[in-house]
């Protein structure tokens, strides 16, 4: 039987085995598998919607994700702006046939 604690409206472990974490919990600065959970998706979705553009790649240098940039491209509803795009990527783009 698993033992549970008194349910507290800013327990954070609570939150998390919910399914997510509320939006002040998360850091401005993501692991990979953070961020997968911050999407509620798993970290495999996660890398296949950051190579199909859905999602923005790491920060330039790290393995690490901003969160503003993946709520911003969330609430583009997965635009892909050239701005989170490598310069090969957006010659990719534009000169793909």
């Amino acid at each position: 039987m698993l033992r549970t604690r008194p349910f507290t409206e800013t327990d954070p472990c609570r939150v998390i085995r919910a399914g997510g974490q509320p939006d002040e919990y998360w850091p401005p600065v993501l692991t990979r598998p953070e961020a997968a959970r911050m999407c509620r998706i798993s970290v495999r979705t996660f890398d296949a919607w950051v190579r199909k553009g859905i999602l923005p790649p790491p920060m330039q240098g790290t393995r690490r994700w901003s969160r503003a940039a993946i709520e911003r491209r969330l609430a583009d509803d997965g635009a892909v702006q050239s701005e989170w795009l490598s310069p090969f990527a957006q010659w990719k783009q534009i000169n793909a046939h």
